[in-house]
C-alpha cells in the first residue's frame, strides 16, 4: 500500500496503478483495495462497478464517510438527485462526520439548488453554511459569488464574495471568471 501511495504522491500514476493491481489480485476483498477501486471506477465512469465497490466498503465500515461522499457523488452524477440529496443530508446530521466533510455536503447541496433547481436563494444559503463550517475555504466564497451575481439586487453581495474568493485563492482555475464578473457587476 505505501508503494502505491509513494507513486500516486510522485505523480507515477502508471506504476502506481501497476502496483494496484498486484495488491488487487494479490488480496481482491481488501478493504483499501475496494475503496481504491470505487474511486478509480468513478473516474472513469464507471458507475455500477464503483457502486459495487462501494457496498463492499459499507458493508464492512458504514461510517466511511468519504466513501459516502463519493456514493452520493455518484448518484449526483447519474442523475439520482433525490438520492444524492438524502445521503448528503444524513452526513450534515452526522456527529462523527468532520467540518470538511460537511462543508462539502453542503456545497453539494447548494450546486444542486443552484444547478439543478435554479433556486438561488436556498443555494445561497447552503453556500452560507459551508463557509460557516470552515470560514477558511474559497469554495464557499466562488459559490456565493456566482450565485449572487444571478440574483438581482444583490450585486454587491457577489462583488464581497468574489473578491474574497479571489484573495484566498488568487491561482484558481475560476479566477479570471471572477475576476470579469467583478468588472461586470462593477460596471453596472
Amino acid at each position: 500500500m505505501r508503494k502505491y501511495n509513494d507513486n500516486l504522491v510522485n505523480g507515477n500514476r502508471e506504476e502506481a496503478d501497476e502496483v494496484f493491481l498486484v495488491m488487487k489480485e494479490l488480496e481482491p476483498d481488501h478493504y483499501t483495495v475496494n475503496i481504491i477501486s470505487a474511486k478509480i471506477n468513478k473516474a472513469k465512469k464507471n458507475y455500477t462497478e464503483a457502486e459495487r465497490y462501494i457496498k463492499l466498503v459499507l458493508e464492512e465500515n458504514p461510517e466511511n464517510t468519504d466513501i459516502k461522499m463519493t456514493l452520493a457523488n455518484i448518484y449526483y452524477d447519474t442523475s439520482r438527485i433525490e438520492a444524492a440529496v438524502e445521503v448528503y443530508e444524513d452526513m450534515i446530521k452526522d456527529d462523527r462526520v468532520s467540518s470538511l466533510e460537511k462543508s462539502q455536503a453542503f456545497l453539494e447541496l447548494g450546486k444542486i439548488e443552484l444547478n439543478v433547481n435554479k433556486n438561488y436563494d436556498a443555494a445561497g444559503e447552503y453556500f452560507l453554511k459551508a463557509k460557516s463550517e470552515i470560514p477558511e475555504l474559497a469554495e464557499p466564497y466562488y459559490f456565493l459569488a456566482i450565485t449572487y451575481s444571478q440574483m438581482p439586487g444583490y450585486e454587491d453581495k457577489a462583488v464581497k464574495y468574489g473578491k474574497t474568493f479571489l484573495a484566498r485563492a488568487p491561482d484558481s482555475a475560476n479566477a479570471d471568471q471572477i475576476k470579469n464578473m467583478i468588472n461586470r457587476l462593477s460596471s453596472r
